[in-house]
């Protein structure tokens, strides 16, 4: 009798060591998926206006909408590739980083859209109707902020 009352403790612990095991493995595998889709949500608003982002969130593919006062604002800096060539990596890094956060500012303090950035170049778009603040003429303003600080 001893025996089976042994081995039957024996075996309630070998399965509730068991169920223990999976019940953590997919709290843990739960939560890295977690922290996973919010990292690509907060990736998806960064690259996308809100709307825009939320639809996608929707399922909803062939995304297209109409918009009549549209003004895109491509920048340049003058100079950039000799300045480049003849600079250290942390200099043009620095230049980039100033002149890209001063950007940011005037972006949000006029409702305009920071479409991306590739290498010296930053495109913003005004304009759209689902903004805070309908603004193609935002981006005149930027664009004149940039001149009047010198940029």
């Amino acid at each position: 009798m001893d025996f089976f009352v042994v081995a039957g403790a024996i075996i309630n612990l070998i399965a509730s060591y068991g169920r223990e095991y999976y019940m953590r493995r997919e709290f843990v595998l739960t939560y890295r998926v977690r922290v996973e889709r919010d990292k690509a949500e907060a990736f998806l608003y960064q690259m996308l206006p809100r709307q825009v982002a939320q639809e996608v969130k929707r399922g909803l593919s062939g995304i297209a909408n109409k918009f009549t006062d549209v003004t895109i604002l491509y920048s340049d800096i003058k100079g950039f590739t000799k300045f480049s060539a003849s600079s250290s990596p942390e200099q043009v890094v620095q230049l980039l980083s100033r002149l890209f956060s001063q950007f940011d500012l005037l972006t949000d303090k006029l409702h305009v859209y920071k479409v991306q950035t590739i290498g010296d170049a930053y495109v913003l778009v005004g304009g759209f109707s689902f903004m805070e603040f309908v603004s193609s003429l935002g981006l005149v303003w930027v664009g004149r902020g940039c001149v009047a600080d010198g940029w």
